[in-house]
């Protein structure tokens, strides 16, 4: 009876195989990760804003005055500077008159090189 000889070739190309499988789902974890952060950080932001609102008796004109003290009546910061920027590293939108939230919108444009249309941003209204 022969045995078999290993095939160091074969199993090498079989080990190459799993890796690239566990790297492609790997990878759509980690951007499904970002997907959940960047609605995380909509929903700070977006309550940020309203207690900004109680405080000043108006919205801010920008993010960035969530962070940074504007007038007698602030009681900032109200959300940590990190959570203005998306998990792709682009500033959060933010449009003070809202478009497609109620008072204002917030919202990131997703994962860099999508592309994505404008019914996939990641934003505060509902969807």
């Amino acid at each position: 009876m022969k045995t078999e000889e290993p095939d160091a070739a074969g199993d090498l190309h079989a080990l190459g195989e799993a890796a690239d499988t566990l790297s492609q789902i790997a990878e759509k974890q980690v951007e499904f990760n970002r997907l959940e952060i960047a609605r995380n950080h909509v929903e700070a932001l977006d309550t940020a804003v309203n207690m900004f609102f109680v405080d000043m008796f108006r919205r801010p004109d920008e993010l960035l005055e969530l962070v940074e003290g504007t007038g007698n009546n602030w009681n900032g910061p109200y959300i940590d500077r990190v959570a203005l920027t998306d998990p792709w590293g682009n500033p959060f939108q933010y449009v003070n008159a809202g478009q497609r939230a109620e008072w204002f919108d917030i919202y990131s444009f997703g994962p860099p090189g999508t592309q994505a249309p404008e019914s996939e941003h990641i934003g505060n209204w509902s969807q």
